[in-house]
């Protein structure tokens, strides 16, 4: 038998599972799991400070400066922290505040070593904070949502879950990247996400839904904002191939929102 078949079988057993979930919040998995975002962070950190490589999270704030969209300095929110190293740590030095919900809280308690103390990183899941309200504050001018594909966590699918909640929480002129999936070429999709992805779009079959024109997803959001903000720009980002979903396009839609009341720029 091979070893990665008897491997398989080993970390997929149940109370493995279990024990490992509760390793999680006292600390310990989440060292294992942060060693190797913090690893690439090493390598890449170099190299981008003398620009020979650029993340997605740097491409499109330079994109949002060259636009003039770029707000500064930031009331950052992530709305899925992590460790802080994929994408926060990209800003975090363009911030007066940011704030990092992260669900498991040992990855939380993990990320307050790799972030600077203005940084407020706490255990709790974000899409909760704004259904229930409690968000630490209503004037966010950058908001990165490093979303998940399909349905995950507590019913959540992508970030639908997060409209129109989220834009009670803006700052009157405020930008929102998120990820977006543009082209999924798996012959069999799971039924529920393309059933929600079909309902949030307003597509007309399910092969529309899973590779949707950039007009129909761009729309998607707009129809859901409350009447006193519109949406001033939207642009799309390139997001690098992820080789482990080599059949997925993800970029990232920005969406620059502005109070009504503020007026054209």
């Amino acid at each position: 038998m091979r070893q990665d078949s008897l491997a398989g079988g080993f970390w997929g057993h149940s109370l493995l599972k279990d024990l490992l979930r509760h390793l999680v919040h006292r600390g310990f998995e989440a060292r294992y799991l942060a060693w190797p975002e913090l690893r690439v962070r090493r390598v890449l950190d170099p190299l981008r400070r003398d620009g020979l490589v650029q993340s997605a999270v740097n491409t499109t704030i330079a994109t949002l400066r060259l636009s003039g969209l770029f707000p500064s300095p930031l009331a950052a929110l992530e709305t899925y922290g992590k460790f802080g190293l994929r994408k926060a740590l990209d800003c975090v030095n363009l911030r007066k505040s940011l704030d990092c919900p992260e669900i498991e809280s040992g990855i939380a308690r993990r990320a307050r070593r790799f972030l600077p103390p203005v940084a407020r990183t706490h255990g709790d899941d974000s899409g909760v904070e704004v259904r229930e309200r409690r968000l630490p504050c209503r004037d966010f001018n950058f908001v990165m949502i490093d979303n998940g594909f399909g349905n995950y966590g507590r019913g959540y699918c992508e970030q639908f879950h997060l409209f129109p909640g989220l834009y009670d929480y803006l700052a009157s002129l405020a930008v929102i990247v998120m990820h977006v999936l543009l082209v999924h070429r798996i012959a069999q999709n799971d039924p529920a996400h393309v059933q929600r992805r079909r309902a949030f779009f307003g597509t007309s079959s399910n092969a529309e839904t899973m590779t949707p024109p950039l007009a129909l997803v761009v729309e998607a959001y707009p129809k859901r904002l409350p009447h006193a903000r519109h949406i001033q720009q939207a642009l799309v980002v390139p997001n690098p191939v992820n080789r482990s979903r080599p059949n997925e396009d993800v970029y990232f839609l920005v969406l620059s929102v502005r109070s009504s009341q503020e007026g054209p720029s």
